[in-house]
């Protein structure tokens, strides 16, 4: 399994990376920490299982969410004890239009096989997915989004809210290609809660990419708060679309495709295409905390990341902030025989003060 490293230094950046040099890099790693292990007699830790849900319970719509025909994914972190309880459960990928709060009312009603390690039940961090879909022939949906509040370094942080959508226009469905594809938009939120200086970082084709951006034009937000006042703010979205196709409306990050691959043995690593830093959390910040999270996750084989649990955890809500940045990246996936494969991977969050 190979460790990437990544750190939260001061501002928050969003980064394009070097593929060739990350690639060497990738491979070096993960080939190189197995084969230091077993000549120095250790073996890596095990890490936990996942929690795993056998009972789920499909989110209801909003009406105005229903109305716009927002479509989406939102993400939550869960803390589920060694009895299969959810101890905890909060939102770290918003929707908007009511869906976040219909996405934790159906969370608190799943039931969970709890996580072990070496055969003993432990409490567990992990992420899980909630996807709300419509029976639409051609549909876009919002597969991954975040949204960040600008402060000076030197600036005190005692309150802060990030945007949140509170009007939606899904793209015109006749603008997405036959075989679909992801548009990728940068954007700030100015301080009263309009999209600005849109910026488009990936589209599968011209009619595709104008479509998203005439449509994001027109979203409204809740801006974000920093201590008590309206602040601009910057975001990436992530809109898919493809043809409709049955689909579970709601699904738990331990469940995958298809069971991810090992890198080595014909097995490529995945990539990193870019990425977004983590925030500071309010306490965190307040107490002065650094350190390192270790996550694990999946890089499925459309690139995106799943199934992400913490390994090592700092608390003060920088657990959740690092999962929350993650679950944003995009890599191209791992191959094996030539086609994209499921990858699990780790990741080291650093975070640091100026």
């Amino acid at each position: 399994m190979s460790v990437l490293q990544f750190s939260r230094v001061g501002s928050v950046v969003r980064r394009r990376v070097g593929l060739p040099i990350l690639l060497l890099w990738f491979a070096v790693l993960s080939s190189f920490l197995p084969a230091a292990l077993s000549a120095s007699g250790q073996t890596a830790p095990r890490p936990p299982s996942s929690a795993v849900a056998t009972r789920t319970v499909e989110p209801e719509y909003t009406p105005e969410a229903r109305a716009a025909c927002l479509q989406g994914t939102v993400i939550l972190y869960l803390e589920v004890n060694g009895e299969g309880d959810l101890a905890r459960a909060e939102v770290i990928q918003s929707l908007g239009l009511g869906l976040d709060e219909k996405a934790l009312e159906a969370v608190r009603q799943w039931r969970f096989k709890p996580a072990t390690k070496d055969g003993e039940p432990v409490t567990v961090a992990q992420s899980a997915e909630v996807r709300f879909h419509l029976d639409l022939d051609l549909s876009w949906e919002i597969q991954r989004s975040g949204f960040r509040v600008n402060r000076p370094s030197s600036e005190p942080m005692s309150q802060l809210s990030l945007p949140l959508l509170t009007q939606y226009t899904s793209p015109a469905p006749e603008a997405c290609p036959a075989d679909g594809g992801a548009v990728i938009v940068d954007l700030q939120v100015t301080p009263k809660g309009q999209p600005d200086h849109l910026k488009l970082v990936e589209g599968p084709g011209d009619a595709a990419s104008a479509a998203v951006l005439a449509a994001i034009r027109s979203w409204r937000f809740r801006p974000g708060f920093l201590n008590g006042k309206p602040r601009q703010g910057n975001g990436t979205v992530v809109l898919h679309c493809r043809a409709a196709q049955p689909v579970a409306a709601a699904f738990p990050a331990s469940v995958a495709p298809a069971a991810p691959q090992r890198i080595g043995a014909g097995t490529s690593v995945p990539v990193p295409l870019y990425k977004i830093e983590p925030e500071y959390s309010v306490p965190a910040r307040q107490a002065k905390i650094q350190g390192s999270v270790v996550l694990s996750m999946v890089v499925d084989a459309s690139g995106l990341t799943r199934q992400i649990s913490v390994l090592r955890p700092l608390g003060m809500g920088l657990d959740q902030q690092a999962m929350a940045a993650v679950s944003q990246w995009r890599f191209k996936p791992g191959m094996k025989d030539g086609k994209p494969v499921n990858i699990r991977t780790k990741v080291e969050v650093n975070f640091r003060l100026l």
